[in-house]
């Protein structure tokens, strides 16, 4: 189903660790990642449902389509068809804690444990390939907690930034999936609310 390959680089089959980095770095998008002694991933357990409506929908849906235009012709329709069944909007995630680490479970069922820090976890993939995440805590600008989680699969790599709300009520996640052929990432958000 669409859900199932939407979220088929989230199955974990194996949580081997390797590459522990350890100490303050800076990310990609410039926050400055901490340890998880000094952040706390734990301000995000629990479930969050989709909030965001028509409009979020109808932005990704903009998003597609005008990032399958900037592929040849023949192509478009292949790279649309893809792009939406990979990036279809779950009803709820949800995060919980285990002993490996954090738990992140999608509605489709598809579950990502591991912990935060720099830690690559390695494992395969629902197609069979090897791939590989890492999470890391950090707060912007804003002074807002962001969870960073980064899966790589072959020549495909997905960003997901959860960023809490201050009253932790709320997550604006912010989503770039960059297919190893297509010409930039795919960048959207969407926003769940915190259920009760």
């Amino acid at each position: 189903s669409g859900a199932e390959t939407a979220h088929r680089m989230m199955e974990v089959v194996a949580n081997a660790k390797t590459d522990d980095a350890g100490a303050t770095s800076e990310s990609d998008s410039g926050e400055k990642s901490e340890q998880p002694d000094q952040l706390s991933s734990e301000q995000y357990i629990g479930t969050f449902e989709f909030a965001g409506g028509d409009s979020e929908r109808e932005a990704l849906l903009s998003a597609i389509d005008a990032l399958s235009k900037e592929v040849l012709l023949p192509m478009r329709g292949t790279v649309k068809k893809r792009l939406g069944a990979a990036t279809e909007i779950q009803d709820w995630f949800a995060f919980s804690s285990e002993v490996e680490g954090l738990t992140l479970t999608s509605a489709a069922g598809a579950k990502l444990t591991g912990d935060c820090g720099e830690t690559k976890h390695e494992f395969v993939s629902a197609d069979g390939k090897p791939a590989s995440f890492t999470r890391t805590l950090s707060q912007n600008d804003e002074g807002l907690l962001v969870l960073t989680q980064k899966v790589t699969s072959g020549d495909s790599k997905r960003t997901h930034r959860y960023i809490l709300s201050e009253s932790g009520d709320s997550v604006l996640l912010e989503v770039s999936l960059k297919p190893g052929r297509l010409p930039r990432p795919l960048e959207y958000a969407v926003t769940y609310e915190r259920r009760v």
